[in-house]
């Protein structure tokens, strides 16, 4: 919220910490007629950057990395917006983590391959399990994430 109220704060963060510690989440919400747009203040308010503008601004002002937040698809365990985190990992050259959505090692695969994503987030994923969302926390074995590396 305050990056998008000031853009300056990630500017001076950026020159006091160095850009390597600076990281920005841009809650994104799809329109219903199409197209997207920036939401501050857990979604309940809309800026007037689109989700491209305001990345490129933020990597402009020093963020060294872009979390893309998709407030549709967050907990619904049915796969990233790929749209989404492809338009801005093309539009910058800091790293861009996808979240929101996940709900299995293929959802990951297809985000970081697919649409670019240079980091991949997920919760429910690794907490809700069974058809009845049981809580269970649970983690992919590293032969499993090495397939992500190995398929390059």
């Amino acid at each position: 919220t305050q990056a998008a109220l000031n853009p300056g704060f990630v500017d001076e963060a950026s020159r006091t910490f160095g850009a390597s510690t600076i990281v920005v989440c841009m809650d994104v919400k799809k329109q219903f007629f199409g197209g997207y747009k920036l939401k501050i203040y857990s979604g309940t308010k809309t800026v007037d950057f689109s989700p491209v503008e305001f990345a490129k601004l933020m990597e402009e002002k020093g963020a060294g990395e872009i979390i893309v937040q998709s407030i549709d698809r967050d907990g619904t365990m049915k796969g990233y917006d790929l749209e989404l985190i492809k338009s801005i990992s093309e539009a910058v050259t800091i790293p861009v983590i996808a979240l929101g959505g996940a709900g299995s090692f293929e959802d990951l695969k297809v985000a970081y391959k697919k649409a670019y994503a240079s980091a991949l987030a997920a919760g429910s994923l690794f907490v809700f399990k069974g058809k009845n969302r049981g809580v269970l926390i649970n983690y992919f074995d590293r032969e499993k994430l090495n397939l992500l590396k190995d398929e390059n």
